[in-house]
């Protein structure tokens, strides 16, 4: 257990007598003042060795450099207890508590705070407590002062037991606050009446009571502990039901009794009583805190009540079950000390009580441990000697005589003659001060009544003059009142002569515009028109004198054009026949050299191909069509010779020698025609076989494709039916909550729920048939892919830098895959495990958050949910026919950012969002469409053909075989479901 000692120096408001303390870095340096060295104290000069020394500092200070995390922690199964000890007047009530009307700057609210920022405050119930032990039997209630019930009773079988008092049951941060608001202000009303009594050296009332404790107890209720906690169904506890709910931790903060030494306390019976219970209570916690420090075997808990009350807390208590799951517990020693030469006495002892703490042998064995015995000594010293001051003091002022002390004769009831004179003395005192008290009341009646009779005086002046000024300006202000009305009605009439006459002058000038508006379009009408005739009258005097001329000109121009056109036709014709007969010399060119061809294989004696009469009868045609043509084009480039008869006679022997052309043209090839579709429908016919062979080859094809596929599926289903089956064995997991648990996680027989045991040292299960933890499936509502859950969050809250991003994880060719199996998961590691992490979500609000072990494991696990729980027919057999709950939805919590990975430029709108929520790189998506596309073109495509040509495990290649089929980049079967 750890144990932490701190140091806390304070300046007082009014300092007095110089500085005494001085803290240093490791420790506190105490030198006594001047006159406590010439008085004879012991101690001149010491230093005291702390963990850790503040100067003036506050709440919130000390719970960032001590306490914080001690909440959170609570809920991660280890205790804390928190002292603060010191002097009447010190500030340890204030850290503890807050300032005054402000209960969040205290240690306490900080701490609260802290736990029920908790990711798992809402999966328990909190008992809060806050009370007062003193050296009686009876409890203060700070929670309820006017509760005077409580009461510390004595238990023949185990610690003390405290009932009476209020327990306040806590579920949320707001009765948290309410606790810390009520605890501050009932410790500041019980100890208004203490703390205002001035520091003086008199006996005063003992503090009521010594020690505060404030306590928020953390309880296990039975209703949630299957699912809650793992270790309470782990076979610890054989019979839970008799505990009914469990105490599993606690906080406490405990604000120790003021530790001075009352001022002549020998004189006050009670005084001194309270005083050495108080001693007692401190050399207690001196001893308990320094055996645990010194680690040493025995820790004496049974000296006095408080440290029986916090027994549990240490983990001591032998009835209570959850001794070996909690973690050792947190103790913090605050001990608040004044630096000044008033408090120097004081401070000395505080420190000691602290020293001590750490070497409880460093004592000198005589006396409460928690003081310096010969320091004491030295005070009653000191005491002795004013008490010798006193009685020389009340010999000369009261005329005193000592019948006990310095007296020859022994007295026989020294009580009852140390009574007497008290008695006396009492008697005389009392008497001074009513003579005193009647002076001063009959001297305050004087002054009263003179002071009385001055200020009436002064008034009864003051009120005459005040009303005839009052008098004088309401004459005045009724005066200037008039005045105003007057002036008033006047200025309103003459502004209503001003409204009515702008009102006439603004219709008048309305009017006159619309007439001006009115006059300036007649205006511009007349303009046009006139500007209109004059264009015409200037364009009528053109024509009549240029009109013959313009004429005459443009038939000149046209007789010009039409003759340079009939020259330009001449030419173009002339052009034209040329053309027409170098072409027609050319092929009677051509011709004269196929007959000199035929000539010489006719004289080698060759015998004539039956190709070569087709040949000679198109050589005479063509010959006749050269002449025909000569003969037609001289008739036609001549028109323009001949007269208008002589070229109607002309063309029309040319156009009936034409026709007869033409006519004998249309009969050989309509011949040909004849002969071209008869070999059509021969071709025809020969592709229409040649196209049933084609289609019979095909449907063979296709059968083997889909026999192939049929094939592939059931391969598949056995597949799966075997991963089922690994399930069913089990797996190594790694669990998250809080801390990482290990755990073997395997399926029931009838695959309806998932069981969880713990590890043995060789990493098989412990008991499989005895698992620590169940779950129904039919139970599940979401399952969450990825570390997104409030667990992971919180477990990785703790690292210093920032975790791995899930998109630094993922690369653009392989995907997510990782072949390093999972090792112990740290809050600094969690992250790079993203892709073999999924959380699975119950209906009551709690999470299984688990690692995989391999990224096989977690392919597996997400596999079978998703085949038992996600489909709705495996779904309706889970849950029954009775039953209408919908199926647990699966997904990864977020989307993955690719807009910047390379190859997003590539993909259309949906298949980024595909590739974003399943969370696939744009390079994967590519090339798994190429592939699938070219595996299309050779039969059909599977799921199994997804997963063995890609990087994806096997429910993403299900999504994306789904989305190519939707969008038709493969086709689906008719005949049979190869899915």
């Amino acid at each position: 257990m750890d144990i932490g000692l701190v140091a806390c120096v304070h300046t007082p408001k009014e300092a007095v007598g110089g500085k005494a303390l001085t803290a240093t870095g490791d420790g506190v340096e105490f030198s006594a003042p001047q006159a406590m060295r010439e008085s004879g104290f012991p101690h001149g000069d010491a230093k005291f060795a702390f963990d850790h020394v503040h100067s003036n500092p506050e709440a919130a200070k000390l719970y960032d450099t001590h306490l914080k995390g001690v909440g959170a922690k609570l809920l991660a199964r280890q205790n804390a207890v928190i002292y603060l000890a010191g002097k009447r007047g010190v500030p340890k009530r204030e850290l503890a508590f807050g300032k005054p009307g402000r209960p969040e700057t205290g240690v306490l609210h900080m701490v609260l705070k802290d736990l029920a920022a908790g990711p798992e405050f809402s999966n328990y119930e909190f008992v809060a407590t806050a009370y007062g032990l003193g050296t009686g039997k009876e409890i203060m209630d700070l929670l309820k002062l006017e509760n005077t019930n409580g009461v510390s009773a004595e238990s023949l079988k185990g610690p003390p037991v405290i009932s009476g008092i209020t327990e306040e049951k806590v579920s949320k941060w707001e009765h948290l606050e309410a606790y810390c608001k009520t605890v501050e202000e009932n410790q500041r009303k019980a100890f208004e009446e203490v703390l205002s009594l001035p520091d003086i050296k008199e006996p005063f009332p003992a503090y009521k009571p010594e020690n505060l404790v404030c306590t928020v107890k953390l309880y296990l209720v039975e209703e949630r502990a299957a699912i809650l906690d793992d270790d309470y169904l782990d076979g610890r506890v054989e019979n839970p039901e008799k505990y009914g709910r469990i105490e599993r931790g606690s906080v406490s903060i405990v604000i120790l009794g003021d530790s001075e030494r009352p001022a002549l306390c020998g004189i006050d019976q009670k005084t001194l009583v309270d005083f050495e219970g108080q001693q007692k209570t401190l050399s207690a916690v001196v001893g308990v805190l320094g055996a645990i420090r010194c680690k040493r075997l025995r820790v004496p808990y049974g000296k006095c009540r408080l440290l029986h009350l916090l027994k549990r807390a240490y983990n001591a208590e032998k009835v209570n079950p959850h001794n070996e799951g909690n973690a050792p517990t947190f103790s913090l020693m605050i001990v608040n000390v004044f630096d000044d030469g008033r408090h120097a006495e004081e401070s000395f002892h505080s420190l000691v009580f602290a020293k001590r703490i750490v070497n409880v042998i460093g004592g000198s064995g005589v006396g409460p441990a928690s003081r310096d015995l010969a320091a004491e000594r030295w005070r009653l010293e000191q005491d002795i000697i004013e008490l010798k001051d006193e009685l020389e003091i009340v010999k000369t002022v009261h005329g005193y005589k000592p019948c006990i002390y310095n007296q020859a004769k022994p007295v026989q009831n020294i009580k009852e003659e140390e009574q007497k004179r008290i008695n006396k003395i009492l008697a005389q005192m009392e008497t001074h001060k009513k003579a005193e008290l009647e002076t001063m009341r009959t001297k305050a009646a004087e002054e009263a009544k003179a002071f009385i009779d001055s200020e009436q005086q002064k008034s009864n002046q003051n009120i005459v003059e005040l009303e005839k000024t009052l008098a004088e300006k309401q004459a005045e202000n009724a005066k200037l009142n008039q005045q105003r009305d007057a002036k008033t009605k006047e200025y309103d009439k003459q502004l209503e002569k001003v409204r009515k006459k702008r009102h006439d002058e603004e219709e008048k000038t309305e009017k006159l515009r619309k007439d001006i508006v009115e006059i300036e379009g007649q205006l511009q009408a007349r303009l046009e028109s006139i500007a209109k005739q004059k264009e015409q009258l200037e364009l009528l005097n053109k024509d009549h004198t240029k009109g013959k001329e313009l004429l005459m000109k443009s038939r000149a121009e046209a007789r010009a054009k039409r003759d340079k056109v009939a020259q330009g036709r001449a030419e173009q014709r002339k052009l034209w026949l040329d053309e027409i007969k170098g072409m027609d010399e050319k092929i009677l060119q051509q011709l004269k050299d196929l007959d000199a061809v035929k000539q010489k294989r006719a004289a080698s004696g060759q015998p004539v191909p039956a190709d070569d009469q087709d040949e000679i009868g198109t050589e005479a045609s063509v010959k006749a069509d050269i002449a025909s043509i000569n003969k037609f084009l001289d008739q036609i480039v001549n028109f323009t010779d001949s007269t208008t008869e002589d070229v109607y006679k002309k063309t029309e022997k040319i156009r009936t020698s034409m026709s007869s052309y033409f006519d004998s043209e249309r009969e050989r090839c309509e011949a040909r025609l004849l002969q071209e579709q008869a070999r059509r429908e021969q071709l025809e016919k020969a592709a229409a076989a040649y196209r049933a062979k084609l289609n019979d080859q095909q449907g063979k094809v296709k059968k083997d494709q889909m026999a192939d596929a049929v094939k592939k599926e059931k391969h598949l289903e056995s597949l799966l039916e075997q991963v089922v089956q690994y399930l069913e064995h089990g797996c190594r997991m790694a669990k998250i909550r809080g801390v990482e648990r290990k755990r073997y996680m395997y399926l029931s027989d009838d695959r309806k729920r998932i069981h969880g045991c713990e590890i043995s040292e060789t990493g098989a299960p412990a008991n499989k048939r005895r698992p620590t933890t169940t779950a129904y499936l039919h139970d599940m509502t979401r399952i969450t892919l990825g570390q997104y859950t409030s667990n992971f969050k919180s477990f990785e809250n703790g690292k210093s830098e920032k975790g791995t991003k899930p998109a630094d994880l993922i690369h653009d060719v392989d995907g997510a895959f990782n072949r390093t199996p999972t090792g112990a998961v740290t809050a600094e590691n969690l992250s790079t495990y993203f892709y073999r992490s999924f959380s699975l979500e119950f209906k009551k609000g709690t999470t299984w958050d688990v690692v995989a072990e391999t990224d096989s494991d977690f392919e597996a696990w997400v596999v079978v949910l998703q085949r038992l729980c996600v489909n709705k027919d495996e779904w309706k057999k889970l849950i029954g026919a009775k039953s209408s709950a919908p199926p647990p939805t699966m997904q990864w919590g977020e989307p993955l950012d690719i807009t910047s990975r390379q190859g997003y430029d590539r993909l259309m709108a949906e298949e980024a969002e595909l590739c974003s929520e399943n969370h696939i790189t744009p390079v994967q998506y590519i090339n798994i469409k190429a592939q699938i596309i070219h595996k299309a073109q050779l039969g059909f495509v599977t799921v199994y053909d997804v997963r063995t040509l890609s990087t994806l495990d096997l429910l993403r290649s299900r999504v994306v075989h789904d989305f190519f089929i939707a969008k038709k980049v493969i086709p689906q079967p008719n005949s049979v479901d190869v899915r």
